[in-house]
């Protein structure tokens, strides 16, 4: 079980896979979430909901242009440099110069790749969340 009184923003742009993770956290205790369909919505939300973890997806084809991993990158440094909220990245696909770009930010607790077993999920939130 989580902690009933953390809150958890997600940002996840498939409606389908948010409404699974919010559900998951749901039967987990988790009473506080929030969820984002991208990187501009979660930064307007962030300081009224201030989070103790994002769950982050990097791709957001309709808001990274080229490289649709750029905005959730964009908004991993911008939680690591401005924010200060540790984030869990959740991705089905990752290059090895995203990953190498999210390997200096100590904010990032860990990563999920989709798909994910609900326990993966309760697993790296507890990890995220306890210093210990």
């Amino acid at each position: 079980m989580l902690k009933s009184d953390q809150k958890i923003m997600i940002v996840e742009d498939d409606p389908v896979l948010a409404e699974d993770v919010t559900m998951i956290l749901t039967n987990l205790g988790c009473t506080r979430w929030l969820h984002c369909a991208n990187p501009v919505e979660a930064e307007r939300e962030l300081a009224g909901f201030a989070p103790d973890l994002v769950l982050l997806d990097l791709n957001f084809p309709n808001h990274g242009g080229a490289r649709p991993a750029l905005a959730g990158l964009s908004f991993a440094q911008f939680l690591q440099d401005q924010a200060g909220v540790n984030f869990v990245i959740m991705s089905a696909h990752l290059s090895d110069k995203d990953a190498a770009q999210l390997l200096p930010l100590t904010r990032c607790k860990g990563m999920l790749v989709k798909p994910f077993h609900p326990s993966n999920l309760q697993e790296m939130v507890a990890a995220a969340t306890n210093p210990f």
